[in-house]
């Protein structure tokens, strides 16, 4: 009876250590594909500032070279 509990225990903390692994392994999945989508929109955002910041460092690189 003793045997077979520690078995059951056993074969349990597997099944729990294995469910464990592949919800992290889930949640991590669906924080890279937000952190993806993220990404996406904020540089969908920045590619329009950027042309202005370039063009403002590019003044100032220029501002440098005729010093």
């Amino acid at each position: 009876m003793l045997a077979f509990l520690s078995m059951s225990l056993s074969w349990l903390f597997q099944v729990l250590l294995f469910r464990g692994f592949v919800g992290i392994c889930f949640v991590l999945s669906l924080a890279n594909s937000f952190l993806n989508v993220l990404t996406r929109l904020l540089s969908g955002f920045t590619l329009e500032r950027k042309s202005s910041l370039c063009s403002s460092k590019e003044r100032k690189s220029s501002r440098g070279l005729g010093l």
